[in-house]
């Protein structure tokens, strides 16, 4: 309606998973029609956005890669208790994967085998909404694994913070894409859950697409 009036109209950084329903498709071939430029965030979106027949694609990266603030006071108030100049790395669980079964041993072999390298270990919630809550698989997680060792982040953290934690952390083990790009900004890799091809392409703007794995009963193993 906006570019039917005259509006200069984009629509910034979204993801298109291929499989999008038919009046999602009808509306979004409708929108450049009347001039909306469809800015898609990664370029499996934008190669599904073309497939689509979707005209007036612009391929860019996500929004949140221009976020520059970092917040290290609050890091260090959480981290208090780990050694001084000590490597450690963040998993982050994400609540829709982390409560498949099987999911909760995965992590656990993983956190072991991240111990086993030398890393202090750091449980970190990304989002909390309800029928996607982080904290509660965190949580689980934490019981199962029963080690004083290993710190739970029990609160969500504002970007700002999560950057700050991102930016001293030696890896990343997340299945949010949003924290994958927060650890990206700092140099710090991060294996990724990957769903619905999003991560795919954010990490071909990298050449990282070996940090993706897809979330299979077996993802620990990968």
């Amino acid at each position: 309606l906006a570019a039917e009036a005259g509006v200069p109209v984009r629509i910034l950084g979204f993801s298109w998973n291929g499989r999008a329903h038919p009046q999602a498709v009808t509306a979004l071939k409708r929108a450049p029609a009347a001039g909306v430029q469809l800015c898609l965030r990664d370029p499996v979106s934008a190669d599904r956005a073309r497939a689509d027949g979707l005209a007036n694609v612009t391929d860019v990266a996500d929004i949140v890669f221009a976020a520059r603030t970092v917040n290290f006071a609050t890091v260090s108030r959480l981290l208090y208790s780990l050694p001084a100049q000590c490597d450690y790395a963040l998993v982050n669980a994400r609540g829709l994967i982390g409560r498949a079964p099987g999911r909760v041993g995965g992590y656990v072999r993983i956190i072991r085998e991240l111990q086993y390298q030398g890393l202090q270990v750091v449980l970190l919630p990304h989002v909390c909404r309800p029928g996607g809550d982080d904290l509660p698989v965190c949580r689980e997680i934490h019981q199962a694994l029963n080690d004083p060792r290993i710190i739970l982040i029990d609160q969500l953290l504002s970007p700002s913070e999560i950057r700050g934690l991102t930016a001293g952390a030696t890896l990343t083990v997340t299945g949010r894409m949003h924290l994958a790009i927060m650890s990206l900004y700092s140099g710090v890799p991060a294996i990724t859950l990957a769903t619905q091809g999003k991560v795919e392409g954010m990490m071909r703007l990298f050449g990282a697409e070996f940090l993706c794995v897809e979330p299979r009963p077996d993802f620990s193993e990968h």
